[in-house]
Order: C-alpha cells, then sequence, then structure tokens
C-alpha cells in the first residue's frame, strides 16, 4: 500500500536534515538606480501635474526590480482619470517611452509607474534570507519574486490551490519552477515534503534535482510513464482520502496535528513543465479526464500542483479541469487570447519578457505584477551536491526505488482478461471504428467498446502487428494505414465468414416463406400468373413483329393519294406507339 511506504519514511524523524547554507546562492545586486535622477523625475512629475491643472501632490517612491513607482495623493474632487488622460504628456516630460497609470491597492493613492533604465534580476538568495520567508511557518511557502513597488512576494503552496503557469518560450517558466524547487528545499523536511517532477520535452532542467532526498521518484521525462505516475497520484489520493476519514479528520492538516497520530503524512507537490506535450499525446483523453480528478480534491489530502504551458488553449488543458487551477501567473504572451484564457485580461500580451509577470492569487479578481525569481544552473548544482553530501543517510532511507518499481510494474501489467494469442472479439468492430474515424487512442477505444484500459491496450497492440496502424510515435500520435476499401477487401477473402452468413441468411429466409398462410400464397401465386400472360414479352414480339409491318404496308399502298409527309408522321406515330407498349 502506498501510504504505508509514505509512513515508514516517515518513522524516520530522528534523522537531521541538514538545510544547505545561504552562502552557497549568489549575492543580490546593488541597487543600480540614481536616486538623484528618480528625485528629479518626482520633480518634474509633480511641476508637470501643476501646470495641467492637476492638484494633487507626490507622497512616495517605490524602486523595484524593473519599475520605479511614484505614488501620488490627489485633492478631494480630482477623478483618476483626469491623470490617465495625461498619461503621453507626463511620459514626454520624462524622456520615457511609456508609463502606466495604477491603482496602488489599499491605498487612496494613484501610481506612476516608469521602467528603469537597467533591469535588476531578483536573486534567490535574497528573497530566502528575508524576514518574510524565515518567520513564516508553513514548511510550503514558496519564493515567486518582487512586486513593482519591491516588495517581497511569497506564496504559500498549502493555500493556493494548484498553480497554472503560462508564457511564451524564454519568458521565465521553468526559472519560477526551479525557484520554487529550491524554496522547499530550503524550507522543508524530506518527510513532510516530496516532490514529483514531470518533464518530457527534455528533461535538462529536473536532471538537476536528481538524487534529492525530497523526490519521491525520479524525475519524470517518459510520456507513458507521466501517464502512470498520474495514475499511481490517483490512488494515492484515493488510500489517503480513506485513512483521513477513518480518523474524522476533513483535510490533512487536521490529520496530521492529532496527537495520536505518530506517522505524519506528508505533502506531496507534483511539478509539470511543459504540459502541453503530454495533452498532444496519445493519452490525452486519459491525462485530461486524471487531471480533472486528481485536482478538484488533491488540496484536501495534500497533493499541490503546479503545471506550466505554452499553450493554455482548452486543447491541452480543458476548461474543467483549469477550474481547479484557483492561481494563475501569466508571463509575457505571444497572443492575446492565451494572456486571456489565463488570467482573464489581455495583460499578459504587453509584458516586457524576462521573469515580467502577472500572478492572480486564489479568489482575487486583480493581477499583481511581479519579477520573477531567479536562480542559476551553477547555483542549484551546488545546493544539490550540498544536500546529497550533507544528507546521505536521508536518501539511502528513502523509499524512492520502491515506489519506481511500483510505477514501472504498472507501465508493463500485462492484459488479462484474454490471452494475447487469440484474437480479440472485438477486434474488426474497433478496426472499422478507427479506419471511419481516423483516430487511435485507448481512451476512444474505450469510449466506443466499454473495454477496460488493459483490454483497450491490447487491441491497439494487435492491430498494429496486423499493419492496421502505425508503431508507438512518442508524442505523436498513432496513424491509420489501411483505407476503408482495403480493410473491405481484406474482409472479403476470409470465404468461410462469408459463406456462414449467407446460409444463415438462407435458413430465414425458408423458415419465414414456410410461415406464409397457404391462402395468401395461392393468391400470390395466382396474380403473378395473371401479370406474366399480360406481360409475356414473347406474344408482343411475335405480335409486333409479324403483324405490325404488314398492316403498315396494306395501308400505305391503299391510300396512294397520301402525300409523303403524311405518310411519314404515320409511320413515326404507329412507331412511338410501339416503343410505349414494349
Amino acid at each position: 500500500m502506498v501510504l504505508e511506504k509514505e509512513n515508514q519514511q516517515n518513522t524516520t524523524n530522528n534523522n537531521i536534515y541538514e538545510i544547505p547554507p545561504i552562502e552557497l546562492l549568489n549575492a543580490p545586486q546593488k541597487n543600480k538606480s540614481n536616486i538623484h535622477e528618480i528625485s528629479d523625475n518626482a520633480a518634474t512629475i509633480q511641476k508637470g501635474l501643476y501646470n495641467f491643472g492637476v492638484n494633487a501632490k507626490i507622497t512616495n517612491v517605490s524602486i523595484g526590480p524593473v519599475f520605479t513607482t511614484y505614488e501620488i495623493e490627489l485633492a478631494e474632487g480630482t477623478r483618476i482619470s483626469t491623470i490617465e488622460k495625461l498619461k503621453n504628456d507626463i511620459a514626454y516630460l520624462l524622456g520615457a517611452e511609456s508609463l502606466d497609470i495604477i491603482k496602488i491597492p489599499s491605498k487612496s493613492l494613484v501610481g506612476i509607474q516608469v521602467k528603469n533604465k537597467e533591469r535588476q534580476n531578483v536573486c534567490l538568495r535574497e528573497m530566502l534570507d528575508s524576514d518574510e520567508f524565515e518567520s513564516n511557518k508553513s514548511n510550503l511557502i514558496v519564493a515567486i519574486g518582487k512586486e513593482a513597488n519591491g516588495k517581497i512576494k511569497l506564496l504559500d503552496l498549502k493555500e493556493s490551490s494548484n498553480i497554472l503557469i503560462s508564457g511564451s518560450t524564454g519568458s521565465g517558466k521553468t526559472m519560477l519552477l526551479s525557484s520554487i524547487i529550491c524554496s522547499i528545499l530550503y524550507k522543508a523536511h524530506p518527510n513532510e515534503v516530496k516532490l514529483i517532477i514531470i518533464d518530457t520535452k527534455n528533461g535538462a532542467e529536473s536532471n538537476f534535482f536528481m538524487n534529492i532526498p525530497h523526490l519521491l521518484i525520479p524525475p519524470v521525462t517518459n510520456i507513458m510513464k507521466a501517464c502512470a505516475v498520474l495514475k499511481w497520484i490517483m490512488t494515492d489520493l484515493q488510500n489517503r482520502y480513506n485513512v483521513i476519514v477513518k480518523k474524522n479528520c476533513s483535510n490533512i492538516n487536521e490529520y496530521n496535528q492529532r496527537t495520536e497520530i505518530t506517522e505524519k503524512l506528508p505533502d506531496i507537490v507534483v511539478i509539470i513543465d511543459e504540459f502541453e506535450e503530454l495533452c498532444e499525446s496519445e493519452f490525452k483523453a486519459e491525462i485530461e479526464e486524471l487531471m480533472f480528478n486528481i485536482t478538484r480534491n488533491a488540496e484536501k489530502v495534500g497533493i499541490h500542483f503546479i503545471v506550466a504551458t505554452t499553450k493554455p488553449e482548452s486543447k491541452i488543458i480543458s476548461g474543467r479541469a483549469k477550474s481547479n487551477f484557483l492561481t494563475r501567473i501569466a508571463f509575457k504572451a505571444s497572443l492575446v487570447i492565451d494572456s486571456q484564457l489565463t488570467i482573464n485580461s489581455p495583460d499578459a500580451k504587453y509584458l516586457l519578457g524576462n521573469g515580467d509577470m502577472l500572478l492572480k492569487e486564489k479568489w482575487s479578481e486583480k493581477c499583481i505584477r511581479c519579477q520573477a525569481t531567479s536562480v542559476s544552473d551553477d547555483e542549484i548544482n551546488k545546493i544539490v551536491d550540498f544536500i546529497n553530501l550533507a544528507n546521505a543517510d536521508l536518501i539511502n532511507n528513502n523509499n524512492i526505488n520502491n515506489n519506481l518499481l511500483d510505477i514501472k510494474e504498472n507501465i508493463n501489467i500485462k492484459p488479462i482478461e484474454d490471452s494475447y494469442d487469440e484474437e480479440d472479439p472485438l477486434l474488426k468492430e474497433v478496426i472499422e471504428y478507427v479506419i471511419e474515424s481516423g483516430e487511435v487512442s485507448i481512451s476512444n477505444i474505450q469510449r466506443k467498446t466499454k473495454v477496460g484500459y488493459a483490454r483497450a491496450g491490447r487491441i491497439i497492440d494487435q492491430m498494429e502487428e496486423k499493419g492496421i496502424i502505425s508503431p508507438y510515435r512518442g508524442s505523436k500520435p498513432r496513424e491509420v494505414l489501411i483505407s476503408k476499401k482495403q480493410w473491405n477487401e481484406i474482409n472479403n477473402k476470409n470465404d468461410d465468414e462469408i459463406n456462414t452468413i449467407i446460409d444463415n441468411e438462407k435458413i430465414e429466409i425458408n423458415k419465414s416463406n414456410e410461415n406464409i398462410n397457404q391462402n395468401d400464397k395461392s393468391n400470390i401465386i395466382e396474380d403473378s400468373e395473371i401479370v406474366k400472360e399480360k406481360q409475356n414479352p414473347v406474344i408482343k414480339i411475335l405480335l409486333w413483329i409479324f403483324l405490325f409491318p404488314v398492316m403498315l404496308i396494306l395501308f400505305i399502298l391503299k391510300n396512294n393519294n397520301l402525300s409523303n409527309w403524311k405518310k411519314a408522321i404515320i409511320i413515326i406515330a404507329i412507331v412511338w406507339i410501339t416503343v410505349l407498349i414494349f
């Protein structure tokens, strides 16, 4: 049982987890902002507003990694739209390409955001070394970045109800995922939080975290194995739920806080990068169903999903599955529709890229603009190397190999409903369905035939052996290799089956004829004989071949007074009547 393995791991709490020293991370850069330039800009804005007839004053200046925000207090009776109309005029006075007018939350102030001449990276060390991070008691608190005003932004995965991250390639998604993992390594004991990392595109970034004690299984880079992992998570979710309910608890936090419970359930964080690779495979329908069923109940049992994708459209992640991801992060989007699908706003299309993002927290209607935390490959290597050396006992005691073995066994399960040597009775029906639809997937066959997963997989194998469909091609769907005409020709070669069908039809016809009433049968025979007498073609042929030409000749000879054109009309009329009678 999966839970027993997890509980066994928790009994090793005597093992001390040594957190990596903060000195392994790069020190934050010094603020390159020019204080004199910022004060000059503040004076220019103040003077400009006065010249434009706006009664307002600058109360504070917040310097962020990308923007400097000038906080303005408007006089009573002054509308925000008054400043919004002056947006281009203020930008001209400051010599800036553009600027933004924002409402500052929790304050009755308006902010003028001006882009800094030099962007400042948000280092992970600065985030983890902050009082906000160190004082937070949650073992799933992670560093997200800095807000536009320079305020540190953290996120508690226990309260986020799954996170969906979208953005174009190179916008900063993978960097943020790495920062989240490093935050967990600095905050949580391996027996308290377990990680599952799925990256089926290339797996280069996920391999940095190989063999760390927090991993429940090694990073998953195979699509088929990723599907098996999701099934494993679904089973684990159900087992966790049963254990929690037996103790009359409503969620994992309440369960772990019980004093009589010595074996705590660890939280599981599932990180999926490039989610579109999974959903564009032949397992799309099955993965979509698993994601929906898992994510809607995962938070209660301590399973937290973080999914990143470049394609947030419904073809990749359906609307019902997306509804379970209540926290959204949007990096720079290549299309307005991608931004709209993620955060219900087109604003992500106009972000600057390189970590510039919009965060929409759970139940929040507004987005917070942040610069994402960055961590280099060299820093990750230092962290992982230290953990592997300093926590070797934890790594050796981890049941990572047993869990991996279970998943491999799930993948290699052979169908047990029928023997592989025998042809499945539903094979021909499935072949006809596949040829007509042009789609080949286990989920489609299951919906069509109402069979189990194993049997559907076996039918696909048999179709592949017969050359009906192409072999497995990774993320690409299988192709149907024959047409309907070719299949009919192959099917018609089986003469025994055809003769059997014909004989059965003849037997049914004979049985039905024997049941016909004798009176009705005689009436049918009489009517058919009458019809035959009336429509005997031999009599017609003899009559018209011999009699009609003779009569025609006699008629013409007796009426020599008729002109030639009248004779022609009569002959044509008789021929026409003859044709109609025949």
